[in-house]
């Protein structure tokens, strides 16, 4: 199991921000462009037609991209150090966990670094973008949440005798399952847990899933037990088929 730290230059940075420019009066991920960027003018991003937010973009990400690429490209020789240093004992961890022989699997895995702070992944390419104004440790913490999904559903295929990527992503119930779990699974490995600042501090899973409740029951409560109870195989049948069983539940309270 091998993680390569790349910069992939301000092409991709953009059209990687570019997926989540929504059309005018959607819901839009892209606000979070104008916290780390105030030089974007909102009613150039958020109005007019679609080649014209794209050419706002474009101009001003990329003379953002020539003033920051000193400062990414230092980043990830950071990045590939810190994972390298303990990328072995990650792969132990991960092999543990989901019962996997990882030697020689796994080891194509790409995380981009990039100006875009949504940083989306891609389960069929094994890659992942990473801001880069992440620290090293945040930068490996994002790694780990992203090869529990990768590593997750190559388990998933096997129990559920399904392959079925579209499954895997936002709306459907298997991706919120899959959001959830991330949780307890990071949380519940010491080793993991000590190399992820995330699951140390405001947690490694959606926020929407910390107060989220089922029978007044705080859900990852109940699915932390389970983890810690059942082997890997048995808790995506249980966990899953409870997800099933309080299904509009779950998406009211992720509103």
């Amino acid at each position: 199991m091998k993680l390569t730290f790349k910069t992939p230059g301000a092409a991709y940075s953009i059209e990687s921000m570019a997926q989540f420019l929504a059309e005018p009066g959607q819901a839009n991920w892209a606000e979070m462009f104008l916290v780390f960027y105030p030089q974007l003018d909102r009613e150039k991003l958020f109005f007019g037609t679609k080649a014209e937010r794209q050419r706002h973009l474009t101009e001003v990400m990329t003379v953002e991209y020539t003033s920051q690429e000193p400062e990414i490209t230092q980043k990830q020789v950071l990045y590939q150090a810190h994972w390298d240093a303990h990328e072995v004992e990650i792969q132990t961890a991960f092999s543990e966990i989901f019962s996997l022989d990882l030697t020689g699997r796994f080891d194509d895995m790409t995380a981009n670094i990039t100006l875009n702070p949504i940083c989306p992944r891609y389960l069929s390419a094994h890659s992942f973008d990473v801001f880069f104004k992440n620290s090293p440790s945040g930068a490996l913490g994002m790694a780990l949440h992203e090869i529990t999904h990768f590593l997750w559903f190559d388990v998933w295929a096997e129990v559920f005798d399904e392959d079925s990527p579209e499954q895997y992503e936002t709306p459907h119930l298997p991706w919120i399952f899959s959001e959830m779990v991330v949780d307890p699974i990071l949380k519940g490995d010491k080793r993991l847990y000590a190399l992820d600042p995330y699951s140390q501090n405001e947690g490694s899973a959606y926020e929407c899933f910390y107060t989220m409740q089922i029978a007044g029951v705080p859900i990852l409560q109940t699915l932390g037990e389970w983890y810690q109870s059942m082997p890997i195989r048995e808790f995506m049948k249980t966990g899953f088929s409870f997800c099933q069983a309080h299904e509009a539940e779950i998406r009211a309270q992720m509103i």
